[in-house]
């Protein structure tokens, strides 16, 4: 990651001299960085429009004016890793329980989350991929770990619809 952004601060459960020891098992050059495009992004954005309206009422300074998050200095930014989510079901057995969590904030506003289950229905092969942005909308996709791997380059995420199109937002509602 450092090597693609020098000044990322990546924040994580293990000590940087621990980390620092290992090289990485992912080349910068091995990521393709059009994997999700802006264009993608730009259309589930429109999608989501009126939404982002009114969740710019309820939650200002959290979102952009214009809504779209397309680019940001690393400098204010910080990566948040928990590569073994569940350490516990882990050691027990239980996979499907077990995630590797990562999030990014900007000046300290929470921007992205990603929720990776590596294992499901106790499968080492297959896993699952959940993410979103507040200004984009939540996603999901699969992995196949016995697919070839410009198959697994040519996936494109799901947008998930978190809603019926007609459900309105409630302000002050207690859960």
């Amino acid at each position: 990651m450092h090597a693609l952004y020098p000044s990322l601060r990546i924040q994580g459960e293990e000590a940087d001299e621990s980390i620092n020891k290992y090289e990485a098992t992912v080349k910068p050059s091995d990521i393709p960085l059009d994997f999700i495009s802006q264009d993608f992004l730009n259309g589930t954005h429109e999608k989501r429009f009126e939404l982002l309206q009114k969740l710019q009422i309820l939650y200002p300074g959290q979102l952009n004016s214009d809504f779209l998050f397309d680019r940001f200095s690393t400098r204010d930014a910080v990566v948040w890793i928990d590569p073994l989510d569940g350490t516990s079901e882990f050691v027990k057995g239980n996979l499907p329980a077990v995630t590797v969590l990562i999030g990014l904030t900007i000046c300290g506003i929470s921007k992205i989350g990603v929720i990776h289950s590596p294992f499901l229905e106790d499968s080492a092969v297959y896993g699952r991929t959940l993410f979103g942005t507040m200004e984009h909308g939540a996603f999901k996709l699969f992995y196949d770990g016995d697919a070839p791997k410009k198959e697994m380059l040519s996936r494109s995420p799901e947008y998930i619809d978190p809603f019926e199109k007609s459900s309105k937002l409630v302000e002050n509602h207690v859960f």
